[in-house]
């Protein structure tokens, strides 16, 4: 907090956090919510752990590194796939709502494996048919035909 105070923080409007070390992250928030209740707090982090614990501390905005990193990527990759730039939009637009809906249930509730919120279903509409690689797998096509049938 020395070198805050010594660089002005008394006048800031606002804080950025910018560390790799999670814990020391959690130490600076806690302190500055401590001694400066209304000066907003922007961070970084890259666990979830760390995550739940700064949105429980009133963190005011918060870039989760591997997470965006993830639907960047991701968002590429379908789009090299081929798939149009609207699809991939619905597609990072959906796992983005699936993740937050988990992300509150873990600031809840904690975490825990008996967390489960599925609604199991492909995000991309396949572009060919399947086809079997050996008869086990010819069943469960046949299967799921006759059940679509219904």
């Amino acid at each position: 907090m020395d070198v805050l105070y010594a660089a002005g923080i008394e006048k800031a409007k606002c804080v950025v956090i910018g560390i790799n070390d999670t814990d020391r992250i959690e130490t600076i928030v806690s302190q500055l919510k401590g001694a400066y209740p209304n000066l907003p707090i922007l961070t970084r982090t890259y666990d979830r752990k760390t995550t739940v614990s700064l949105i429980k501390q009133d963190v005011d905005f918060i870039v989760r590194e591997t997470f965006e990193s993830a639907i960047a990527l991701s968002q590429a990759t379908l789009m090299k796939l081929g798939i149009d730039k609207i699809e991939a939009d619905e597609v990072i637009k959906e796992v983005r709502a699936l993740d937050q809906e988990r992300l509150n249930e873990e600031v809840l509730h904690g975490f825990s494996n008996e967390i489960l919120i599925l609604d199991i279903k492909p995000f991309i509409k396949p572009h060919v048919d399947a086809q079997a690689l050996n008869d086990e797998t010819a069943g469960i096509l046949i299967e799921e035909s006759v059940e679509s049938v219904k």
